[in-house]
């Protein structure tokens, strides 16, 4: 499996846009993609029993270690923006400027108004 190109902002971007407010939030993402059932062959591992028989496990979920594992979940969380970004405008810029692979930073003047509205969207 191929890599992916680099999807992530660099580093010191990231640093510079957190820093531009006061106060600071971290979080990261747990699950982050399950394959769609039409994909799963493409992701399957193939195991020969004592018999001799060929039983085929397919993965339901992106598995972790590989090499794309960071270009997938960069770019699922990129399409979510693209998707469904209106729906939660105020999320949009902490994952598109403070997103490194499954890590989200964002930065507010404000932490009632401001973190606590991005925090429940």
């Amino acid at each position: 499996m191929l890599t992916g190109s680099n999807l992530n902002p660099d580093r010191s971007d990231i640093l510079i846009y957190i820093r531009r407010q006061r106060y600071l939030f971290a979080t990261d993402i747990t699950k982050v993609t399950k394959i769609h059932k039409e994909d799963c062959d493409l992701q399957m591992i193939l195991w020969i029993d004592e018999k001799g028989a060929v039983v085929p496990y397919h993965f339901t979920t992106v598995t972790h270690g590989i090499k794309a594992a960071p270009f997938l979940a960069v770019s699922t969380l990129l399409q979510l923006v693209e998707d469904e970004g209106s729906n939660y405008p105020l999320t949009v810029p902490s994952i598109i400027h403070g997103s490194c692979v499954v890590d989200i930073v964002g930065s507010a003047n404000t932490p009632k108004q401001q973190l606590i509205k991005v925090a429940l969207q």
